[in-house]
């Protein structure tokens, strides 16, 4: 009897192990083409309540009108969602500032394996909103992009002129 609970317990770590992924790095989840990343949310009820399961962001940059970040979360047994939100609501310093939260819903992953991904976020909506504000203006908008309450980077953003936007002119709202 000891023995059958013993192969039983054995079997069920087996394929609890086998259900996550050793090498998370071989089985990437969230990323996505350029071409097709969603864009950064603008709503104005966005805030730190936003935020759900925790992730780091080790490196951010932009890649003509991208942001891509560089992430680490525990994980590895199911697929993660993340999305970029923002209140729309520039912090007047100079360079003015934009609070973008990282949202990461994790989906109830069980798993801890640490996990290297990366997600990739449109900034075209950031872009029209600057340029509707600041019509003009040369400098750029310092991203301030929030991972966890009170940890973020920051990161530069030289928003391209208006009438490069498909469907907009230089005359558009």
């Amino acid at each position: 009897m000891a023995r059958g609970i013993t192969r039983f317990a054995l079997l069920g770590a087996v394929a609890f192990a086998a259900a996550c992924d050793p090498n998370p790095s071989e089985n990437p989840v969230g990323n996505t083409p350029a071409s097709a990343s969603p864009p950064v949310r603008i709503h104005p009820d966005v805030g730190p309540h936003s935020l759900l399961d925790a992730t780091t962001i080790s490196a951010a940059t932009i890649q003509a009108n991208f942001l891509r970040l560089e992430l680490e979360y525990s994980g590895g047994c199911r697929e993660h969602d993340f999305a970029a939100l923002s209140s729309g609501a520039f912090l007047e310093s100079w360079p003015v500032q934009l609070i973008v939260f990282l949202r990461h819903d994790a989906h109830g992953d069980p798993c801890e394996a640490l996990v290297d991904n990366e997600a990739t976020f449109d900034l075209t909506p950031v872009a029209r909103l600057y340029r509707s504000e600041y019509p003009g203006a040369e400098e750029p908008v310092i991203l301030r992009i929030v991972d966890i309450p009170g940890r973020y980077v920051l990161v530069p953003y030289h928003p391209p002129e208006a009438k490069v936007f498909p469907g907009r002119t230089a005359d558009s709202p």
